[in-house]
């Protein structure tokens, strides 16, 4: 998974990421980045056999045609091509998220 330099930053303020410096660690996901853009080898199957590019129909593949109930566990939904994942991040959760990280801003 490619990190943006922002993505770094929120990583560090939240005591997560490493100390590993900006510059390098944004380098080091632009590699992951240039693979990422190859299509997924289960999309590619289902482009190759002329078979429409659904969630449902990509889930069937890639588990052999017992997919796991919906939802799908966080893990899962993150392995999911991005095109085919379902966006669990409310506006709420957004707004929880950023008056958290102000709050412990103010406590430094």
């Amino acid at each position: 998974m490619a990190f943006t330099l922002d993505d770094l930053k929120f990583l560090r303020i939240v005591g997560i990421a490493d100390d590993t410096p900006l510059d390098d660690a944004v380098a080091a996901t632009a590699e992951e980045e240039s693979s990422a853009t190859q299509p997924d080898g289960t999309i590619r199957l289902l482009e190759e056999y002329g078979i429409p590019v659904t969630r449902e129909n990509y889930l069937h593949l890639a588990f052999m045609g017992n997919p796991p109930p919906e939802p799908l566990d966080g893990e899962i939904e993150a392995e999911l091509p991005e095109e085919l994942r379902i966006d669990v991040v409310t506006e709420a959760w957004k707004k929880e998220l950023k008056d958290a990280l102000k709050a412990r801003a103010r406590k430094r």
